[in-house]
C-alpha cells in the first residue's frame, strides 16, 4: 500500500455467542423486519442486516431461510396459543355471557401486549409464505374445534350451529385482533367486551325461550 492510499474499513464481525442465543437474536430481528416491512421483504440479508450480522453467520444458525421462519412461527406460536388457550375454559361454569365478556377483555390485552406476535400471525394468508400459511390455519382450526365444543356444551345443535358460532367468533375476533395491532386507538377492550357479553346474554335469552 502507497503513503497516499487510504486503508479499506473492516466490516466488524459479529461477536461470537453460544448458537441459541443466536438463534434468538436472529428471530428477534426476523420478526422486527416482518412487522416493520411485511412478509415480502423477510429475505436472510434483511434478516442479517436487522440483527448487524452477516450471512453466513445467519446460516450458521440456521440451515435455511424456511428453517428460521419455521422456528420464528413455531416461537410466536405457542406464545399466541398460550394466551388465547389460557383463556378458554373446557366447560361452560356459571354464567356464559360472563364469561364470555372476561375471555373477551383477557384475549384482546393479550394482542394489545404483544402486537408484534399477533401481526405476524394476524396478518393474512395473502401476505405470508404458503407453508406458515397452512400452519396458522392448522392452528385456526383447532380454535375452532375447542370453541365449538365448549359452545355446543351450552347451545344445543337444533338450537344453533356450535361450528357456524365458533367460525364467527374467530372471524370476528381476528378482524378486531387486526384493528388492535395497527390502530389500537380505534379499540377500547371494555366496550368490545361488554358487547360481546351482550351478544351472548340475547343467545342465552332466546335458548331459555325455545
Amino acid at each position: 500500500m502507497t503513503s497516499h492510499e487510504t486503508p479499506r474499513k473492516r466490516r466488524p464481525y459479529a461477536a461470537r455467542m453460544p448458537v441459541d442465543q443466536r438463534r434468538t437474536e436472529l428471530l428477534d430481528a426476523a420478526l422486527r423486519v416482518v412487522a416493520r416491512d411485511g412478509y415480502d421483504a423477510l429475505t436472510a440479508q434483511a434478516i442479517a442486516h436487522e440483527a448487524g450480522v452477516t450471512k453466513p453467520v445467519l446460516y450458521g444458525a440456521f440451515s435455511t431461510l424456511p428453517a428460521l421462519l419455521e422456528a420464528l412461527l413455531d416461537r410466536e406460536e405457542a406464545k399466541a396459543l398460550g394466551q388465547l388457550m389460557s383463556a378458554l375454559p373446557f366447560a361452560i361454569l356459571g354464567d356464559p355471557a360472563t364469561l364470555a365478556g372476561r375471555i373477551t377483555r383477557a384475549w384482546a390485552t393479550a394482542v394489545r401486549r404483544e402486537p408484534v406476535t399477533w401481526q405476524l400471525i394476524l396478518a393474512g394468508n395473502g401476505a405470508m409464505p404458503a407453508a406458515l400459511a397452512d400452519r396458522i390455519e392448522a392452528a385456526r382450526a383447532q380454535l375452532r374445534s375447542q370453541l365449538a365444543s365448549l359452545i355446543g356444551t351450552y347451545v344445543p345443535a337444533d338450537h344453533a350451529d356450535p361450528a357456524i358460532l365458533a367460525r364467527a367468533l374467530v372471524a370476528t375476533a381476528e378482524e378486531f385482533g387486526r384493528l388492535l395491532v395497527s390502530e389500537p386507538e380505534q379499540v377500547d377492550i371494555d366496550r368490545l367486551a361488554t358487547t360481546v357479553q351482550a351478544l351472548v346474554t340475547g343467545v342465552a335469552q332466546q335458548r331459555r325461550r325455545g
